[in-house]
């Protein structure tokens, strides 16, 4: 990584860690977050505006809430989680600064709220916390009517897009009682996805839907293509 990438790195670190030395002195980060949301269409300051709604949920209630409204969020965010990409030559963009530079980045990287994953905790929105649930299902019929146009000649969905819109379906799952205070949840894919989803198994074609949806989520966000945030 050359210095000016880790120069801009560093910036969007030190903007990070100010809002949450202000939420965790329990300052009001409103104004600051809509702010950025305002003037930025950054992927970079999205996804920093993602790690801080992890760091502090509650701010998914008002001012992050336009990120949920977004599909290629999520799927970006979990292709994140899944690549661990800060370790891709950490220590030969980092090592250079020396020990204490490196081991301050390192722990930073492994903050607890960095492995959360968005869509887990929008899915338990859904099923747990009907305020926002509510909003969910009004974004969950605009990506339906959005995706109309990403359908095949027979109307199907690309499988990954068709996977995350069943799952902020509430009628898809199902909780019961587990004992001792807590519940079990099942997710039910309705009957044709279900079925796809099961000849897929047999070959590569759901790793390769779910590979070619992660990489247009990102080609959408590099190409400073609009990422359709909704503010109601």
């Amino acid at each position: 990584m050359r210095d000016s990438a880790v120069f801009v790195e560093s910036a969007l670190m030190a903007v990070e860690k100010w809002l949450y030395e202000r939420i965790d002195a329990k300052e009001d980060v409103s104004d600051a977050i809509n702010q950025i949301l305002i003037e930025t269409k950054s992927a970079a300051f999205l996804g920093l505006l993602v790690a801080v709604g992890l760091y502090s949920p509650g701010l998914f209630n008002s001012p992050l809430r336009p990120l949920l409204s977004c599909p290629d969020i999520y799927t970006t965010q979990r292709s994140t989680l899944l690549g661990a990409s800060w370790k891709f030559l950490f220590e030969i963009t980092w090592g250079r600064y020396g020990k204490r530079i490196c081991d301050e980045v390192r722990a930073w990287n492994e903050m607890p709220h960095r492995r959360y994953d968005l869509c887990e905790f929008a899915r338990r929105l859904v099923l747990f916390n009907h305020e926002p649930a509510s909003q969910l299902e009004i974004y969950r019929k605009r990506w339906e009517t959005e995706a109309a146009s990403e359908a095949n000649a027979r109307g199907v969905l690309p499988t990954g897009l068709e996977i995350l819109i069943a799952q902020f379906d509430r009628g898809n799952y199902t909780v019961s009682d587990a004992g001792n205070g807590q519940v079990a949840i099942e997710f039910h894919a309705p009957k044709t996805l279900e079925a796809r989803l099961a000849e897929e198994r047999r070959g590569p074609a759901l790793n390769l839907s779910a590979m070619s949806l992660i990489a247009e989520a990102g080609r959408s966000i590099d190409e400073a293509k609009s990422l359709n945030l909704h503010y109601s």
